[in-house]
């Protein structure tokens, strides 16, 4: 690609900006007029200083020259998307199963008694899950990590375990993409269902892999824990401490609640989406998903899309909120392929 046609094709790109003028009667309540448009092309912003004054035109509806405002004291930050950072930090995006092992998942609408099921000709909704996860994420990640909850690892413990590595080792819970649903078959054919069933736990695990992430960043990872629960909880207000405590971190949470016909009226993963709508940003860490409702509306696409749909969103808040991560707009590789450079 020529220079000449960079040139004049960052010269068509434009945005029509309306200015209008706002006043407030006695009641605070806010009219509106139109003073005119501005007509601003890429190729002029891109041009304007990083700090200084901007002047804008602005036209009439003839398009003609009715006056001009002066912006001072203004800054130009460019705004970097999800695949910014992916390329050009080359973040990794880690899926972190949690699965519910507890006796939350007993069930007595099929013979089996339990959701957890190994027999081929079954269904079993976590597998599925499990399957749209390796999926969603398969490009974004070179590993997963998965932890189980609630299930009882050796014959006479008391209390359930609150955590325990689907790898099998603690000190190291990663495993290939690929394994995730083997993984969740051996630890299932290994525990017994218990109580009690404790959510912190894993997440204050997770939160700090990701504040190490946040001292230690050359590594890059982020880390998107995801539950997959009928929605019982046990430790409900640490719970929604901890998650509360994750402001700032690289890391988001979704709960994909599973259907159990002996649950219906008890959900306390989606009492906690409302517990956290105190802020925006509190309520975009924390993802609940109901996967009875696309399983049954047969819109198992669009569930993977709300898999994976709170994790740009969180990376572009956090890579931007820390200025370490920062790169510039003209040396990237993907600015260059989108010719998006001052000439």
């Amino acid at each position: 690609m020529t220079d000449k046609f960079e040139s004049e094709f960052i010269s068509v790109l434009q945005v029509e900006i309306e200015i209008k003028r706002v006043k407030f009667n006695k009641k605070n309540k806010a009219s509106y007029k139109t003073l005119g448009t501005e007509i601003l092309k890429l190729k002029s912003i891109l041009e304007i200083p990083e700090e200084g004054s901007i002047q804008l035109n602005i036209l009439n509806s003839s398009k003609k020259l009715r006056g001009t405002l002066l912006i001072g004291d203004s800054t130009l930050k460019p705004v970097f998307s999800f695949l910014d950072y992916k390329i050009n930090l080359d973040i990794n995006i880690v899926p972190v199963v949690a699965i519910d092992y507890s006796l939350s998942n007993l069930s007595f609408a099929n013979k089996r008694h339990l959701i957890h099921t190994l027999k081929t000709d079954e269904d079993n909704d976590y597998i599925s899950v499990l399957r749209h996860i390796m999926k969603v994420y398969g490009d974004l990640t070179s590993f997963m990590m998965g932890f189980g909850m609630g299930g009882k690892t050796y014959p006479k413990q008391h209390l359930a375990s609150d955590i325990f590595a689907l790898s099998g080792n603690m000190f190291n819970p990663v495993f290939n993409k690929e394994e995730l649903v083997e993984k969740y078959g051996e630890v299932f054919s290994k525990i017994s269902v218990s109580t009690p069933i404790n959510y912190s736990p894993v997440c204050e695990i997770v939160a700090d892999y990701a504040r190490y992430e946040k001292e230690n960043y050359e590594a890059r990872n982020f880390y998107s824990l995801i539950y997959i629960t009928p929605g019982l909880i046990d430790d409900y207000e640490k719970t929604l401490s901890t998650i509360k405590e994750m402001i700032g971190l690289p890391m988001c949470v979704t709960v994909v609640k599973l259907y159990n016909d002996q649950l219906n009226d008890t959900n306390d993963t989606l009492s906690l989406a409302e517990d956290l709508k105190t802020s925006s940003e509190l309520s975009d860490l924390y993802r609940y998903i109901d996967y009875q409702k696309f399983k049954e509306g047969k819109a198992l696409r669009e569930f993977e899309v709300e898999l994976i749909r709170q994790v740009p969103l969180n990376v572009q808040r956090y890579f931007a909120a820390n200025n370490t991560f920062a790169f510039d707009l003209e040396e990237s590789d993907y600015a260059n392929r989108m010719c998006i450079r001052q000439k």
